[in-house]
Formats: C-alpha cells, sequence, structure tokens
C-alpha cells in the first residue's frame, strides 16, 4: 500500500481470522477485504505476520489503489518496505498510462518489474491486445520510462518490429505508445476525407525531449495522401514551431485542403491571472499557403484568447466563457481580416446518463479572405444539445442550431456515439440537409 497512506487506519475483514499474540502470526481464510484509504486487497487466503509485516497470499488476490486495478497470483507482500512479487499479474501501472500482463512480477514502490510480459494501453486492452509490445525484463518507472529486453512490437497477431533493448520515457508530453506501432497503418472514416488509413510517430531529438520531430500521415479516397512533418523546440516560453503539412479546417464544413509549406509557428503557454483559473494564451504564425494553383501566397496571422478553468456555479454544472482576437494578412488579393470574437457553453448534468449543453458564439469579422480553406461557416450562432448515454458503450445526442442575428433554424441534428474498445465510431444524421456522416477513429491514434 501506498506510503502517503500508511497513517491511515487498516482494517481486515474475513470469514475466519486467526492471530496468535505471542509471535504475531495470523491466517485469514475466506472473503478477505483489507481495505487502508483508498487501496483495497480482496483474497481467499492469507497468512503472514504482523509484527515483521511479511505477508503471503496464496492463490489469486486483487488490489485497488485509486483508480488502478492489479490481479495476481501467489502474492508476496512486505508492507514495511512496501515490496511485493508475484507469480504472474496484470493491471495497470500507478500512472494509469500503461496496462502490464506478465509474469515473474515484482513491484516496489512505483516501480514494476516483470521477467517476461506485455505492456499496451488502457484503450488497447483485451486477451489479444489491437496492439502491444513483449519483452523480458520490463521495468516500467511510474511516469518517467519503460525499459525492456527482447522487444517485439504487435498489431493483433502480427509482429511488426523487434529491436534488442528498447527504452521509452512516459508521462509529460512524451507519446506512451511506442512509434512502431503508431506508424503502423490503423483505418479511419472522416466525412472530410472518407474511408483511409493512417499513423504518426514522434521521435524526441535530445535526452530532455524539448526538441522533437512530429510527423504523421493520412490517405483517405477523397484527400488522396495528406502528410505533415514538423520539427518542434519545447520550453517554458512556449513552443516554436517548423512544418510541412496538409490540412483541413474545423471553422469550415467543406472538404477544403490546403498545403502549408513553410510554415513558422509559435505558440505560447497558458498564463494564468493569479489564482483566478483565468488564463491568456497567444500565437503567431508565417508561412505560405497552397489551397489550388490559383490561390497560392504568403500569410501570416496572430491570435490571441482569454478563457478560464470551467466554472461550477452551482450543482452538476459547469461554465466556460472565452474572447479573442484573430488577424490575418493575405498577399492573395492584398487581403486582411480581422476577427473578434466571444463565447460560453454551459454544460447541466440532470442525471447519471443525461446532460445538457447550451451555447452561444460571436465572431464580429471585418475584412475577407482570399481562401475558402478558413472562412467560418456559422460566425453567430447559439444552440442547445441533449445527450442520454443508455449504457457505457453508447450515447445519443439531438443538437439543435440557429443563426443569432435571423433566428432562422441552422441544424438539427442526431448522433450516435459507439465505443468500440480500441476505437470510436459516430453516426450523424444532419436533417437540413438531408445527409449522413460516418466517423470512425482509433482511440489512441
Amino acid at each position: 500500500m501506498a506510503a502517503t497512506e500508511q497513517q491511515e487506519p487498516l482494517q481486515l475483514q474475513a470469514d475466519t481470522i486467526a492471530i496468535r499474540d505471542g509471535d504475531g502470526y495470523m491466517m485469514s481464510r475466506g472473503n478477505i477485504e483489507i481495505s487502508q484509504g483508498a487501496n483495497r486487497i480482496e483474497a481467499d487466503y492469507l497468512r503472514g505476520n504482523r509484527y515483521t509485516g511479511k505477508y503471503d497470499f496464496p492463490g489469486k488476490m486483487m488490489y485497488t489503489y485509486g483508480t488502478g486495478l492489479m490481479k495476481s497470483t501467489d502474492v508476496t507482500y512486505d508492507r514495511r518496505r512496501q515490496e511485493g512479487a508475484a507469480t504472474q499479474a496484470e493491471g495497470y501501472d500507478p500512472s494509469g498510462l500503461i496496462f502490464f500482463r506478465g509474469t515473474g512480477v515484482s513491484v516496489h514502490g512505483d516501480t514494476i518489474l516483470l521477467k517476461k510480459g506485455l505492456l499496451t494501453t488502457p484503450h488497447a486492452v483485451a486477451d489479444v491486445p489491437d496492439y502491444y509490445v513483449t519483452g523480458d525484463n520490463i521495468i516500467v518507472k511510474k511516469g518517467q520510462k519503460i525499459t525492456m529486453d527482447n522487444a517485439r512490437f504487435w498489431v493483433k497477431h502480427s509482429c511488426v518490429f523487434s529491436y534488442g533493448h528498447y527504452e521509452k520515457k512516459i508521462g509529460g508530453n512524451q507519446q506512451s505508445v511506442p512509434w512502431a506501432v503508431t506508424l503502423f497503418p490503423k483505418p479511419s472514416h472522416t466525412e472530410k476525407g472518407g474511408w483511409g488509413f493512417g499513423g504518426y510517430a514522434n521521435f524526441a531529438l535530445n535526452e530532455a525531449g524539448t526538441w522533437r520531430l512530429e510527423s504523421q500521415y493520412r490517405w483517405s479516397v477523397r484527400s488522396h495522401f495528406a502528410p505533415s512533418v514538423k520539427l518542434s523546440h519545447y520550453s517554458p516560453w512556449g513552443r516554436l514551431r517548423f512544418a510541412y503539412s496538409k490540412e483541413t479546417s474545423d471553422n469550415n464544413e467543406d472538404p477544403i485542403w490546403i498545403t502549408k509549406f513553410p510554415e513558422w509557428e509559435y505558440q505560447s503557454p497558458k498564463v494564468y491571472l493569479g489564482n483566478t483559473g483565468v488564463f491568456f494564451s497567444a500565437n503567431a504564425s508565417w508561412g505560405n499557403w497552397r489551397e489550388s494553383a490559383a490561390r497560392t501566397g504568403r500569410h501570416s496571422g496572430v491570435h490571441g484568447i482569454i478563457s478560464h478553468v470551467p466554472w461550477q456555479p452551482w450543482p452538476k454544472a459547469q461554465i466556460q466563457a472565452y474572447a479573442g482576437y484573430r488577424q490575418d494578412w493575405y498577399a492573395l488579393e492584398q487581403a486582411q481580416r480581422r476577427d473578434t470574437y466571444m463565447g460560453v457553453v454551459v454544460t447541466q448534468r440532470i442525471h447519471p446518463q443525461a446532460w445538457v449543453t447550451g451555447w452561444y458564439k460571436r465572431h464580429r469579422i471585418t475584412g475577407y479572405t482570399p481562401y475558402r480553406f478558413d472562412r467560418i461557416a456559422h460566425p453567430r450562432q447559439s444552440g442547445i444539445s441533449f445527450a442520454y448515454a443508455p449504457h457505457k458503450k453508447d450515447v445519443l445526442m439531438y443538437t439543435l442550431a440557429r443563426n443569432s442575428d435571423t433566428g432562422a433554424l441552422d441544424a438539427r441534428i442526431y448522433t450516435w456515439i459507439h465505443d468500440l474498445h480500441a476505437a470510436i465510431m459516430r453516426v450523424t444524421y444532419k436533417q437540413l440537409e438531408g445527409h449522413w456522416e460516418v466517423l470512425f477513429k482509433t482511440k489512441d491514434f
């Protein structure tokens, strides 16, 4: 159990409990439950010594710690040294980033060691995970790194890559899924691109991880090949990036793609106003945009936004407001655009399985953009969305949106979101357009 909880009382319940005062020997049998703070152990048999703090759990044992869970067989545990061992075990490391399964398992504080086993992410857990890495002498240090020998990377039953000695930093801005797995093509479907596949890989270029090469690719029926390669530098003063990318905009409903190269971008960190929860962030960019042969030219822009951590003014409610300013300069047609905007989103949970969300947004735009890519489809809009989760794998939503100036109905949308374990599927019907959309995407990619 965690050292921080040792001062909390330990409670033991079982069908049978026997304790000898003389030498401290104890034995418990049947429906054993040991709890201390947020930690709990369930087992069928326990023997040990309360003076030495050493215990054995022959057979199966389940250990719950916070939101984590570990199932083990034939466990020995030294409470004073915070160390344990098991012939086999599976569960989540203390950070919750990694799921492990293996044999010859030992735990030393926040470090887990496996003589032989597999690692994957929580979204991919299954009898045969969708993607995973196997190896020998595996060491998982909470929120720090993974090391192993004879590493082999798998997608289901296919080994896609092997490596003699493997080390991987986890936590922070490090990706926890090995690049050999993330780079492997995964299927997806989006409205703008249609059916396709894609992958990504991020590489640290120095020991501190402040310089990174971040790449991804996607091929789809409509957009064909859409790669991006970004050289990024992270520091306390923000992120500086030099990039090549082909992308589409979230502000425009049409499937319009643009190629950006070269593109320089600076993104500031969030700057908080004391302890108020209010923060400010900004970015600036300069580069070349190519929407088509006739629409190519230099673009530069600045953007600042002020918002806050969500407020909870009454039970089961969240409010988040935001305001910002954006200005763009285009060499094409010597155009400029200024956009002062604001908005608010309110979410109210009305039942453990149901909630309602309302929003309002307003853009005050002067000037224009010569590119269809970055036009804003609905500059002034208000709406409401009702959501119901009949069970944990499905969410049903009904959405209405109106033009805030004219009151005309902008959208009436029906949505079904389904959890496919390692992937998410979203089916949307836009009634005003009589149009169906399907989104399919793996969770970790």
